[in-house]
């Protein structure tokens, strides 16, 4: 399933957004397993509430992230969120 922009995601109930002291990183934690954020994807996954659209979420980041193009934003934000959805780390929210 592709992510759309009027979609709501929220992290999977199986996955924790942590910040590793030790490595100076945001993580997403998963079951024996943990992904590495960049400042991007970290600034992504903390704006998922279950209520906020994607659109909103780009929106956002558009304002913090300004020397990124807007529909080069797009793009990569409804990639990285469809990637994980197919991974099971976030979930549409209905």
């Amino acid at each position: 399933m592709a992510a759309s922009l009027a979609a709501r995601y929220r992290i999977a109930a199986k996955a924790r957004l942590v910040y590793d002291r030790a490595r100076d990183r945001h993580i997403l934690l998963y079951p024996e397993r943990g992904l590495e954020l960049n400042p991007v994807a970290h600034a992504i996954l903390s704006h998922l509430d279950g209520e906020t659209p994607v659109g909103k979420v780009v929106a956002t980041l558009a304002a913090r992230f300004d020397h990124v193009p807007p529909p080069e934003l797009e793009r990569d934000v409804l990639s990285f969120l469809t990637q994980l959805e197919l991974r099971g780390l976030v979930q549409a929210v209905e």
